[in-house]
């Protein structure tokens, strides 16, 4: 499983009160996923007269926030990023079953020549169809639309068990953005953003 990003940010902040000049050292870490800490706030002046503590708090409660709107961006940014390596890897399962039945190999005594592609909420599984699974995959914090359902490759590149193009919709729980994906009659599949999360 993917580690947490932690940043470590310090910001410099001069203020200027009284034609004096006050500097606000305040450092803050970041990590996706948790409350952004304050590692440490001092402030340096040019003078032995300081600044309330309101006015530290307001400076540093505004930096906070415009640093709370980059983190929520940053973290729907890395989402969906999931989401499309989540996609791609079926594809790649579905280009694989394909492949394999194609060529015609027996896997195991008991082959009976097909390939077959199993999904349910959060896992998918490749299977020479009489054999044991060849492959399993979990989605990383994603899931497919409509529960369980499977798709059957023909040998020697016959198609599949499909009577008709079949769409489905693997969504990112967190984001509420869906990835489409076609898998054709031949075989062929692809992907593509689907933000409505309907099928088209």
């Amino acid at each position: 499983m993917k580690a947490p990003v932690r940043t470590t940010i310090q910001f410099v902040v001069i203020l200027i009160r009284h034609s004096q000049h006050h500097v606000l050292l305040l450092q803050l870490q970041i990590c996706v996923g948790q409350p952004i800490t304050v590692i440490s706030a001092t402030t340096r002046m040019a003078s032995n007269s300081g600044f309330a503590l309101i006015e530290l708090v307001i400076v540093m409660s505004i930096i906070v926030t415009i640093m709370v709107g980059g983190l929520s961006s940053y973290r729907s940014f890395d989402q969906i990023k999931r989401l499309e390596a989540d996609s791609e890897a079926f594809i790649e399962g579905i280009e694989l079953a394909k492949k394999m039945a194609s060529s015609g190999e027996k896997p195991c005594v008991d082959y009976e020549g097909q390939y077959s592609v199993t999904w349910s909420t959060s896992h998918f599984q490749i299977t020479p169809v009489g054999c044991t699974s060849l492959q399993s995959y979990t989605l990383k914090g994603n899931t497919f639309d409509g529960g369980t359902a499977s798709v059957t490759f023909n040998p020697l590149g016959r198609g599949t068990s499909l009577n008709a193009d079949l769409c489905l919709l693997m969504r990112n729980t967190y984001h509420n953005q869906c990835q489409q994906i076609t898998i054709e009659v031949s075989g062929t599949a692809t992907s593509q953003a689907n933000p409505q999360c309907i099928c088209n």
